[in-house]
């Protein structure tokens, strides 16, 4: 038998930077496990990115509970491209709306790739 060589080069992501305070941090490659922790919450990221932008937050939201999620998520990527980042280095030098609106920007790269999430079906009552 011949040798398989599987080329997973062909479906590298397309090159993303992100920068903040003069660094550029390649966010091209989001790890698996926080594609699967953002996907759980992507319902949660869309309606509070959404409110955010309307300038409309509501008390119902369990806003900090999905933002602590978000910079959980957010420290995840940018680490992966740069050990040097850390909370302290966040939270320094990214706002709360820049983490929001980089999350929701992420989603938009996970959902290109594996498409939106679809919402579950509520049963119909027999008749």
């Amino acid at each position: 038998m011949g040798e398989e060589i599987i080329n997973l080069d062909v479906i590298s992501p397309p090159k993303r930077i992100v920068k903040v305070k003069g660094k550029n941090i390649d966010i091209s490659v989001i790890p698996f496990k926080v594609t699967v922790k953002m996907m759980k919450h992507a319902a949660d990221f869309q309606k509070l990115g959404q409110m955010v932008e309307d300038g409309d937050i509501d008390d119902e939201s369990k806003m900090a509970d999905h933002l602590e999620t978000m910079f959980d998520i957010t420290r995840d990527i940018l680490k992966n491209s740069d050990d040097g980042i850390d909370d302290k280095w966040i939270d320094r030098n990214l706002g709360s709306k820049q983490v929001i609106l980089l999350i929701n920007k992420i989603m938009g790269f996970v959902f290109e790739e594996f498409g939106e999430p679809k919402k579950a079906q509520k049963p119909q009552p027999e008749n």
